[in-house]
């Protein structure tokens, strides 16, 4: 791979293109681009395919620009366990000789998997048995649990006043309260927002370990070492977490 460029900032390269095909509506004018980038970022294996910028447009859910752009993900994620080095014990041999990391990454290998009729709950769950953390990183190798998870976290739902928020959503507020209540907490209020959803991501199970690393991905940063991490979680309890506990009424 060492055909593929460098550029100074990919992750500001990838949301220009992402705005671009927002303007456009052609994800296939940027298409090539749009790989290149994810590549190179795949191989820098800061931040995590899961937290980057997407290319989004507008076009009838039957539409064959959304099954080309799912396939597009799919071995832009099928790399990224490859480039970052997994150790994985994969059950479907195809899968398994993909992500041999005793060999280089085969793109068409890659391709022709991805354009199989499979989904992402057998890729992920039985085909390359991910784990929690690994599913987290990824767009689109999601198990059932992952899936209706996130669902939870992102979803806006209506009631009988109209829309309401999510528990993210809720949650980036809170945080933003608790930086307006203490000026120290400004500088690290984008890195408190990624913290509590690397944690609802890896739900209760979700070791302080893994949490600390699925955070580094979102930032593009080395993760926070075991005790630091433990400390700021405890800090989020206690300034947010409380903050979002429904209020009962005698």
């Amino acid at each position: 791979m060492h055909d593929v460029p460098e550029f100074i900032d990919p992750g500001r390269e990838v949301a220009a293109l992402c705005r671009e095909v927002r303007e456009s509506n052609d994800y296939l004018a940027a298409r090539d681009r749009y790989c290149v980038i994810s590549i190179r970022m795949n191989l820098d294996g800061l931040f995590a395919p899961a937290f980057r910028h997407r290319p989004r447009v507008q076009a009838p859910n039957n539409d064959s620009i959304h099954m080309q752009m799912h396939r597009d993900r799919l071995v832009i994620d099928y790399h990224w366990c490859h480039a970052t080095g997994m150790q994985l014990s994969p059950t479907d041999p195809d899968h398994a000789h993909l992500l041999d990391l005793e060999h280089d990454f085969d793109f068409a290998e890659a391709w022709s998997l991805a354009q199989r009729n499979q989904f992402g709950k057998y890729r992920a769950a039985e085909a390359l048995c991910l784990t929690p953390l690994h599913q987290c990183q990824t767009m689109t190798l999601h198990g059932l649990e992952l899936k209706a998870r996130l669902e939870q976290i992102h979803k806006t739902y209506r009631n009988s006043k109209g829309a309401a928020r999510g528990p993210f959503a809720k949650a980036i507020t809170a945080i933003g309260q608790w930086a307006e209540r203490n000026k120290r907490i400004e500088a690290e209020r984008v890195s408190y927002e990624k913290l509590w959803l690397a944690r609802a991501m890896l739900g209760e199970d979700g070791t302080d370990q893994a949490i600390a690393a699925l955070h580094a991905l979102m930032l593009g940063k080395s993760p926070l070492y075991r005790k630091t991490i433990a400390g700021k979680l405890a800090t989020l309890k206690r300034n947010v977490d409380v903050a979002l506990k429904p209020t009962t009424t005698p």
